[in-house]
């Protein structure tokens, strides 16, 4: 194909795909289908708490939280986008034991090793990952086999550090309890 040939096929398929969404917009319920939320949708949906959209790029990561009377910004500056990759690859990881919860192959710790190698605030945590459970309670330290229950534990409690303890620093919530 030519380069004209070539551009005069994207032009028809582009054409193509507004004809279809459009289309798929004059559905009941669709009006916004692959548009980006408006606010005062996105403050509907906070009647009953707020709402977090999260965002990461290359430039920096951050939640907005979107509240009945408006919409705040917190910086989530412990955790960058590269970091955010490598904590989808670890869960990826994790999840390769399809259900089970046998240690990991020596393979997928070689990956996760070389995943957290990237990430200096990870740096001690391959270490950690590798003590048993008994281990970590009692100080000692021994080699054993990563879990995926670990790999996921450490997975929350970084997102729990970089993520929602900023957010909830920002709504200012407290515990409270229910009797």
């Amino acid at each position: 194909m030519t380069m004209e040939q070539e551009a005069c096929r994207f032009l028809r398929l582009n054409d193509e795909w507004l004809v279809a969404l459009e289309e798929v917009r004059q559905l009941d319920g669709f009006q916004d289908f692959l548009r980006p939320s408006r606010l005062s949708t996105l403050q509907d949906a906070a009647a009953s708490g707020p709402v977090v959209v999260l965002n990461a790029s290359g430039k920096g990561c951050g939640a907005l939280v979107i509240t009945l009377t408006g919409v705040k910004y917190v910086h989530l500056s412990d955790i960058s986008l590269s970091e955010a990759h490598i904590l989808v690859q670890l869960i990826r990881a994790a999840i390769t034991s399809n259900g089970r919860n046998p240690p990991l192959a020596e393979a997928d710790c070689v990956q996760i090793e070389g995943l957290l190698e990237k990430v200096p605030v990870f740096s001690n945590t391959l270490s950690f990952l590798r003590q048993s459970v008994e281990a970590r309670h009692v100080g000692r330290t021994f080699d054993t086999k990563i879990l995926p229950e670990d790999i996921f534990q450490f997975v929350l409690g970084i997102l729990w550090k970089c993520v929602i303890e900023p957010v909830i620093r920002l709504l200012d919530l407290k515990v409270s309890y229910y009797f």
